[in-house]
């Protein structure tokens, strides 16, 4: 299906992420199969009147999905949904997704893991048989060290019914640093690298908020990035050469915001190896400038040399033109919108520099 010239992108499937992948030219979209994760404010609802409100919520997120994406491959994970809305006793979140998913011709692959319940993976099976969809297994480091790892995974395969040359596998090694299990060495743990439809290595080094940051301009590194090519892509004696997926400029591990934040007025911007971090005060605080932070950290992050120019991608237009005396403000969505289509549209540009 692909190589080591594919880009993952994991995205929490809200509306900023939704926009930003939709904002993509078709060049780009060409060389990208995102990882959507269904986020768990999805799914709260009232389950004791029953799945039809669910289902309702489902459908909408298969035809955002559509809008979004078209038609294209896409890996779909539902495993974040709260435990309640898998035992409500109806229909199986995961059946009703790739029901309603059929129904707009959406070309859906369901994504599963060794941790997941008996029900989530009889749910999978269920999709592999009737849609013939295949499967994305996500490992993360820690069970890649079990000591029954071969055999849980090797297990997996059996209840899925699929050998892997029917499986896009994705080590999934969440928040890295520098001090981070080197990705070679997490190769070695696989049985039959060369087996596997696909292989990826996904990572973030985004941290959870910004927090650590003092008003300003900063620069923060991009761990997986420099690891996947030091160790992967340029390195000899590979046996395979697999493909790069991120978190984008999020958090490896998801959080649902809490009600009422007051966020700082800020911008994430991918550059090279590393992301330029544009923090602003709280847009609440007493004696802040608001949301007007946002034009003024736009036109600083213009001037600076990392800057790829309003021509670069929708995101890139974006800050350009918010960057102007007298411009919008936005607001946290939008300039979370912004920053996620820059950074895709810049990291699969950099892939195909260095792989084609």
């Amino acid at each position: 299906m692909f190589d080591e010239r594919q880009y993952v992108p994991i995205l929490r499937w809200k509306r900023g992420e939704r926009g930003a992948l939709k904002d993509l030219v078709d060049a780009d979209k060409q060389r990208i199969t995102p990882l959507i994760e269904l986020p768990p404010s999805l799914f709260t609802l009232d389950y004791d009147a029953g799945d039809q409100d669910l289902r309702g919520v489902l459908i909408r997120a298969t035809g955002d999905i559509r809008k979004a994406w078209g038609t294209r491959y896409v890996f779909c994970d539902v495993g974040l949904m709260p435990p309640r809305a898998e035992a409500s006793g109806g229909e199986h979140p995961v059946k009703l997704v790739w029901e309603y998913a059929r129904r707009q011709r959406l070309n859906l692959i369901p994504v599963t893991g060794l941790r997941r319940s008996q029900r989530y993976q009889s749910a999978v099976m269920s999709v592999i048989r009737r849609h013939d969809s295949g499967v994305c297994i996500r490992l993360t480091s820690e069970q890649m060290y079990s000591a029954t790892f071969r055999s849980d995974l090797s297990q997996l395969l059996t209840t899925c019914g699929v050998e892997p040359d029917h499986v896009h596998l994705i080590i999934d090694r969440r928040a890295v640093n520098e001090l981070s299990r080197p990705v070679r060495e997490l190769l070695t743990r696989l049985p039959t690298v060369r087996a596997w439809r696909t292989l990826t290595v996904a990572g973030g080094s985004f941290p959870r908020d910004l927090s650590g940051f003092a008003v300003g301009q900063h620069r923060h590194p991009r761990h997986e990035w420099r690891m996947w090519t030091r160790e992967v892509l340029d390195a000899d004696g590979v046996e395979r050469r697999v493909s790069f997926a991120d978190y984008t400029t999020q958090h490896a591990v998801f959080a649902e915001p809490p009600r009422r934040a007051n966020f700082s007025a800020s911008i994430r911007y991918t550059s090279t190896d590393y992301w330029v971090v544009m923090r602003g005060e709280g847009v609440f605080n007493d004696d802040s400038a608001g949301f007007a932070q946002w034009p003024a950290n736009a036109s600083l992050l213009c001037d600076r040399e990392e800057f790829c120019g309003p021509r670069f991608s929708a995101g890139d237009s974006y800050i350009s033109s918010h960057s102007v005396l007298g411009a919008s403000t936005g607001n946290a969505e939008s300039w979370l919108r912004a920053g996620v289509n820059h950074h895709m549209a810049f990291v699969v540009r950099q892939i195909a520099n260095l792989t084609d």
